[in-house]
């Protein structure tokens, strides 16, 4: 390999040989006559391409002063606490500081690609113990981003709905927009779209839905009215 390198350089073009690879093109010392064998890097087995270190080596060291350098990686409790702020008393909610979904902290699962886990879940289970199967971690307090273990409790999906109603958090479901229509609202409504009146202004004059109005004066609602 070596003595194709040699010949094929014997002009001392700067141009890299076809016969070696980038990498390797890199590492070599042009001398006079032919070229020498490259040096590996002090730390590694690869081609030392700057101060003894190659790429890899050389980059750790130039920006953390170490080419040895390795990112230690935070345990699942550090990164809990390191982003709870408590309060103080025992008695008053942890805030969250960190990442969150709706409001609620999220935290990255180590050994995973994209897996998260609730901050008030984990919280749960590192002061109490594991999770069972199917039950959800809910909030005495009505603060998503607390994670004080006193303001939270386990409960099924019914037990957490019923808890949102109690507290006037759940989706409130009345009677449908379009049953405040009488059905004479219904005849002058569809009347005056006839006439040339929007349906935005009709939707203003009967205190309805713009998509209330759509259905009526197409006939999707009230088709009992004539």
């Amino acid at each position: 390999m070596w003595a194709g390198a040699i010949m094929s350089t014997s002009r001392l073009s700067p141009a890299r040989p076809r016969n070696l690879c980038e990498s390797w093109f890199r590492g070599l010392r042009w001398l006079r006559g032919g070229i020498s064998v490259p040096s590996e890097c002090s730390h590694c087995s690869r081609v030392a391409t700057r101060r003894g270190f190659c790429t890899l080596h050389y980059g750790r060291w130039r920006i953390h002063g170490d080419p040895n350098y390795t990112r230690r990686v935070m345990s699942m409790e550090e990164k809990f606490w390191e982003h709870v702020t408590r309060g103080d008393s025992t008695d008053d909610c942890w805030s969250w500081s960190g990442s969150s979904v709706y409001g609620y902290g999220t935290l990255h699962l180590n050994g995973t690609k994209n897996r998260t886990v609730r901050a008030s879940r984990f919280s749960w289970s590192l002061h109490n113990g594991t999770i069972p199967e199917g039950l959800f971690v809910c909030h005495h307090c009505d603060n998503p981003p607390c994670c004080n273990p006193r303001h939270l409790f386990l409960g099924t999906a019914a037990d957490n709905a019923k808890d949102m109603a109690s507290k006037g958090r759940g989706r409130k479901v009345g009677p449908p927009a379009s049953t405040k229509l009488t059905d004479d609202d219904v005849r002058s409504m569809r009347a005056m779209n006839e006439g040339g009146v929007q349906q935005r202004i009709l939707a203003e004059m009967f205190g309805v839905d713009d998509s209330v109005v759509s259905r009526t004066v197409r006939r999707l609602a009230h088709k009992e009215v004539k």
